[in-house]
């Protein structure tokens, strides 16, 4: 794997961000305004709160999300030219092609190469206790390191290697294997974290290995792709659950199907229900108390406004100061504001 100092695979800056708590199961899991990275801590599981399969991008978007990053990551690193178009079409057709041949999901594929490489060809070969070269960093022997321009079929053999990696120690196809009889989506993240220790998991914490927030760098760029990660790797260690998220994914599993469909781009449940207007909902109640209120709302609240998608605390209807005085748990920059949740206004 690469340098510490080079990748989100290895030492993180802190992270400093706070997470909605539940005073009600809730119907929506979407930011308002996007939060910068969501800490998934505990076995992989959607009890502990991590993604299900269903709520990840889907591979066109998860790559269009991720070309500022692909296009600049060579020079950003000090590796050499950035990527030329026809090699980083190369990459996208050889993950594809991967995908389709071993039943690697290649959005998977797409989430390891950027956490190793940043989609950079001329990405180094480190080592550890075996030489790790190319886009995915796995033990094989693929590599453009200084070589410009890199030719289609070792970009393809990179991304093979990395997939399927016949002959090698690991690849991700052997990791997922490993966990073949795993019955949900959790065996997704435990490969991830073998990928990234080579050593099998025997702790049910996936924050517990080589790079502690490995998988949880993972399951945040399956549903949101991000350049730079800002986990910390002390604080993942120690978490058994996701703040906030678990109380959603097991709500989820009690839901009938019929009742619920899932909103695959903005990864959020949509119950039927009236469509908040355009700034959010305002609210009236007698009890002062709502089925999706957020916690740390003041006692005797009699008005809510609940923000849609795309809100922001300026669309509220009353200063940021009031908004958070009447609600402790929102934070100074209003960076956990979330869609479907009522928040206090009045008493």
């Amino acid at each position: 794997m690469l340098p510490t100092t080079i990748f989100a695979a290895s030492s993180f800056i802190a992270f400093g961000s706070a997470f909605p708590l539940y005073s009600r199961v809730a119907t929506s899991t979407t930011l308002a305004s996007r939060a910068a990275y969501i800490t998934f801590g505990g076995d992989g599981s959607t009890a502990a709160g991590w993604p299900r399969q269903s709520e990840w991008k889907s591979f066109e978007d998860a790559w269009a999300s991720n070309q500022d990053t692909i296009k600049s990551s060579c020079e950003n690193h000090g590796w050499g030219d950035n990527n030329s178009d026809a090699e980083t079409q190369a990459i996208k057709d050889s993950i594809e092609s991967e995908s389709s041949a071993s039943g690697v999901p290649k959005e998977f594929i797409l989430a390891v190469m950027m956490q190793e490489s940043k989609g950079c060809v001329r990405a180094p070969t480190t080592s550890s206790d075996a030489h790790n070269p190319g886009l995915m960093q796995g033990a094989g022997t693929a590599t453009c390191h200084a070589i410009s321009p890199c030719p289609s079929n070792v970009i393809h053999d990179m991304i093979h290697e990395g997939t399927t990696g016949e002959g090698l120690r690991l690849s991700l196809k052997k990791a997922l294997d490993s966990f073949s009889a795993t019955p949900d989506d959790s065996k997704y993240y435990k490969a991830a974290r073998l990928y990234n220790s080579g050593d099998q998991v025997t702790d049910p914490n996936l924050g517990q290995g080589a790079t502690a927030c490995y998988a949880s760098d993972i399951a945040n760029r399956l549903i949101d792709p991000f350049g730079d990660s800002s986990c910390d790797n002390n604080a993942v260690a120690s978490l058994t659950q996701t703040a906030g998220r678990e109380t959603v994914n097991n709500n989820n599993n009690n839901n009938n199907d019929d009742d619920q469909e899932l909103d695959l781009e903005q990864h959020q449940t949509v119950n039927e229900q009236p469509a908040p207007k355009e700034n959010g909902n305002i609210q009236s109640t007698d009890s002062g108390v709502l089925d999706t209120t957020i916690t740390g709302a003041v006692d005797g609240c009699t008005k809510y406004y609940t923000p849609s998608q795309g809100s922001s605390c300026e669309a509220a209807p009353v200063p940021l100061a009031t908004l958070r005085q009447l609600n402790s748990q929102l934070s100074e920059d209003c960076s956990n504001l979330w869609a479907g949740y009522g928040y206090c206004i009045a008493t």
